[in-house]
Formats: C-alpha cells, sequence, structure tokens
C-alpha cells in the first residue's frame, strides 16, 4: 500500500489525528463521519516509581509495545466488545525504493484493520497509526497534496503548542488549497483552539470524557481529569 495514494483516494473519509497517544475513542465516537484514521505520535518512553517509590519502571513505546496497545482497544474505549481488530500488519512496503518512503517524517508505521458494530451495521475500519511528527506528516500527506482530511483532532493535551493558530500545524491547515470540514477540540474554546472553526456541531461526546478509559492508573497520579474537559466538534467557516 502506497500511503500517499491511499490517503488522496479516501481523503473525505479520513481524520488525522497528531500527537494522539493511545486515545482510540474516535474509532468509536466518529466512525460515522470517518472510517479511515491516520494517527501519529513521536512516541517517546517514560517513566514512573512504583506505589512504593522503591523502583524505576521505563516504558519503551516501540512498536512491540504498539500492538500489545491495540490488543486492548476493545477494552479502552466506550464501544467495549463492539470494536474488534481483524488484523495487524506493518508497512515495511514503504520503504521501498519505487514506492513512498515513511522517512524523514516517521520510523515506522502499522496497518490496523478493525470493525465496529454501530446500531446493528457492522463498519469497517482502516487505522494507520504512525511514529512520527505531526506536522510533517500534514504537510507531506495534505498540504502538499493540495488535499484535507475530512477531520483533524487535536484532543490530545500533551502538545499544547498545537492549539495556537501561530503553529506550524494550524498554518498548513488555515493555508492549504483544501480545508478540514471539522476540527475535533476541547470545550470551552476559549480556553483551547483558536484556529477559526468556530461553529460548535457537537459539545459533549459520551465516554470521550471519561478520563479512565483511556488512561493508565499508574499516570493518572500525573494528570488530572479535569485537564482533558469535554470534547466538541467544529464545523469549518464559510
Amino acid at each position: 500500500m502506497e500511503l500517499c495514494e491511499f490517503v488522496r483516494d479516501h481523503a473525505q473519509r479520513v481524520l488525522y489525528y497528531p500527537a494522539c497517544g493511545e486515545d482510540w475513542e474516535p474509532l468509536c465516537q466518529l466512525c460515522h463521519y470517518c472510517d479511515v484514521f491516520v494517527y501519529c505520535d513521536t512516541l517517546r518512553s517514560y517513566s514512573y516509581r512504583t506505589k512504593t517509590g522503591d523502583k524505576l519502571i521505563v516504558v519503551r513505546r516501540n512498536s512491540n509495545w504498539l500492538e500489545d496497545q491495540f490488543s486492548k482497544i476493545h477494552k479502552r474505549t466506550s464501544a467495549g466488545d463492539r470494536l474488534q481488530v481483524q488484523e495487524v500488519k506493518n508497512l515495511k512496503s514503504w520503504r521501498c525504493p519505487k514506492s513512498f518512503k515513511l522517512k524523514p517524517f516517521g520510523s515506522w508505521a502499522k496497518l490496523v484493520t478493525l470493525t465496529i458494530k454501530d446500531n446493528g451495521v457492522i463498519r469497517p475500519l482502516k487505522l494507520v497509526y504512525i511514529k512520527g511528527h505531526g506536522e510533517i506528516l500534514y504537510r507531506t500527506l495534505f498540504y502538499n497534496k493540495s488535499i484535507a482530511p475530512r477531520i483533524v483532532c487535536l484532543r490530545h493535551p500533551i502538545k499544547k503548542d498545537f492549539m495556537l493558530r501561530t503553529c506550524i500545524l494550524a498554518q498548513l491547515v488555515i493555508n492549504g488549497t483544501s480545508k478540514p470540514e471539522f476540527i475535533v477540540t476541547h470545550y470551552p474554546l476559549q480556553e483551547d483552539c483558536d484556529w477559526g472553526w468556530n461553529q460548535v456541531v457537537q459539545r459533549k461526546f459520551d465516554g470521550w470524557d471519561n478520563f479512565k478509559l483511556r488512561q493508565r492508573k499508574k499516570l493518572a497520579v500525573h494528570r488530572k481529569s479535569s485537564s482533558w474537559g469535554r470534547v466538541s466538534l467544529l464545523a469549518r467557516p464559510e
């Protein structure tokens, strides 16, 4: 599979999620808008101490670690067993000389085929998860090709600079020939995204603001649930 062609052919049904971490909730909350989900994260390792403080645990977020996370998706979203992983592949073909090279914007990628049962209908979904930088990937896949994903998701709070209109990602989106139809972000807006997508289509999604669905218990002591706030779907300005 050649990534640029795949994204170009499905752009009207793509959700792009930079700095996504392990937030799988868009797969079930937005499957009626999109069926291709392009995730991107630098996946830096992190460490924490046990409750007794006598041992330091280092978590290396590599490709094997990510596959393990995929196996737990149905336990980490509000969809539960309605969301099932069917297949996980390495996208090594991107590195072929005649194909699209994954570098420099990413180190490796996974292609996950899933199904979700939505109102009695089984929907097929595709998840492309890339270890790389969100701004560079957006420029490569969308801006340089004069296309845009249907949705850009800015839900993850770790990359606060993604929310600013002056940041690289915002400028690529705003100045692109084509622009996303929707942006997903926090609410209230005055404390968050100022990109101009300010018409609220949906302000709150059931389950998405449930901190325990996505956060490891050991990390919960470092992040307050209130920092996630509520979730808003914003429409593109006319």
